[in-house]
């Protein structure tokens, strides 16, 4: 006479534990990298903030200072660690001012160029003309 026994075999809870750990590893996996996409987002995004903020200084050609003589100037130019984006590390930032037309009464207009460098290499920037 033969008995059924009820339970699981070692190679089917074997087989679970194995599934599950895959499992748990790609999901681990997902997530490290959703970390480092939202760390750069974040980045990306305080950056610009602070390339926006420098351009706005500027409102008018007036506020500016540039004179229809010079063909450029820098009205920015730093180079440090920001209290308040500090995750940025080392920034620098500029702004440029330049007449994209010359000097001319029809377009007295300057163009602003607003950039910050963060971690050595990544730029943003944003440009806008003034008169």
């Amino acid at each position: 006479m033969s008995t059924k026994q009820s339970g699981f075999t070692i190679i089917e809870l074997l087989t679970t534990i194995i599934v599950a750990a895959l499992f748990v590893g790609v999901f681990y996996q997902m997530f490290v990298i959703l970390v480092g996409v939202n760390a750069n987002a974040r980045n990306v995004a305080q950056a610009s903030n602070l390339a926006y903020s420098n351009m706005r200084r500027y409102p008018t050609a007036a506020s500016t200072g540039l004179t229809c003589s010079a063909s450029s100037t820098n009205l920015l130019n730093t180079t440090g660690v920001d209290s308040d984006y500090s995750e940025l590390g080392s920034v620098t930032e500029t702004v440029t001012a330049s007449y994209p037309y010359g000097c001319s009464a029809v377009y007295d207009v300057i163009k602003l160029v607003s950039v910050v460098t963060y971690r050595g290499a990544t730029k943003v920037s944003y440009a806008t003309y003034v008169n």
